[in-house]
This record gives C-alpha cells, sequence and structure tokens, in this order.
C-alpha cells in the first residue's frame, strides 16, 4: 500500500446498475495493516490510514463511469472515512521527536505524519467517481477493535447508490 492512492489489491467485483447503464463495481475485498497494540489506543497520535479505490465501469465496453454515487459506511468509532484531498502530508524532519510539535498525526502505513482539514473524519459518506471512474477515499484507524486480546477486522461496506442495492464489504485486518 502506498499514500498516493494505490488500492489494497484483492478485488471484488459485482454486477450493478451506475447512471442508468449497466455496471461493474470493483472494491478491495481485503487488506492488512501492519500493527500492534503500543498503536491501538484512542486518540494516541498513532493512526493506520489505508488508501482505498472503488472503479465502477461499464463491462460491456470496459468504459470507466464517472459521475457514479458510491456510499461507503466503516462501523466502528475508532475508524473513519476520510476523502485525499482533506490530507496534508507534513515533512518528517519538522514532525520527529515530539509528535505533538508539529500538530501532526502519524501514519503507521506510509511511516509519515498527516493532519486532516476542516472537514474531518465521517462514518459514513458518498463519494462520486472521477473521469477515470474511480470514487478515491481512506480509511482513517485510531484503533482496533479487540475482543479477547486479539485484533478484530473493520469491515467496509460499498454501496452503489443508484436503487440496485448492489454493495460489497471489505475486511481491513491487522497483522
Amino acid at each position: 500500500m502506498t499514500r498516493n492512492g494505490s488500492p489494497i489489491p484483492a478485488l471484488l467485483v459485482l454486477a450493478a446498475c451506475a447512471a442508468g447503464q449497466d455496471a461493474v463495481v470493483l472494491a478491495p475485498e481485503e487488506g492488512s495493516v501492519s500493527w500492534n497494540a503500543s498503536f491501538n489506543a484512542v486518540d494516541d497520535r498513532a493512526i493506520a490510514l489505508v488508501p482505498m479505490d472503488v472503479m465502477v465501469y461499464a463491462p460491456s465496453t470496459g468504459a470507466p463511469i464517472a459521475g457514479a454515487e458510491v456510499a461507503f459506511t466503516v462501523p466502528v468509532s475508532t475508524a473513519a472515512l476520510v476523502l485525499p484531498d482533506e490530507l496534508t502530508w507534513e515533512d518528517a524532519a519538522t514532525c520527529s521527536g515530539d509528535d505533538a510539535s508539529c500538530g501532526a498525526i502519524w501514519d503507521a502505513v506510509s511511516d509519515d505524519y498527516v493532519t486532516l482539514g476542516a472537514d474531518g473524519l465521517a462514518g459514513a459518506r458518498v463519494v462520486w467517481t472521477d473521469d477515470d471512474g474511480l470514487a478515491r477515499a481512506a480509511i482513517w484507524i485510531d484503533a482496533f477493535p479487540v475482543d479477547a486480546s486479539a485484533f478484530q477486522p473493520i469491515d467496509v461496506e460499498v454501496v452503489l447508490e443508484d436503487g440496485s442495492g448492489a454493495a460489497a464489504t471489505f475486511s481491513i485486518e491487522a497483522d
């Protein structure tokens, strides 16, 4: 994974309709994050920022479908959805030592520091696909749920908002 919006490699394909035409939705099926208990406190200035792209395209032509509405839902209180343009990457040299001195939060995925824009985090959000048929988002994970001393996965639901009911759920696990 990289912070440049690369999708998690495993893909799930499902049939749907978008903007009145047949469509296929490609969504991440699962992914993993290197994580340990020292990162898992809430508001501890350590997060995992998992980039995620969902693609919508016409199966008959392979052409991307721009303007399709894709709803993302993150059902745990310690994780949320954020859009890439709401993030600012900070210079690691500025943030070394006392993390709070630069106002940024450390991302365990990229080993970089990031600040969040004014729109903040949301547990659910609609994202429209761009001209390339991509709905770009990231999952901001402050802490993984824990059950019986083991990290539990965070399941994210993706629904194509065209009334078709097409949906996919993908899971992010802590390694």
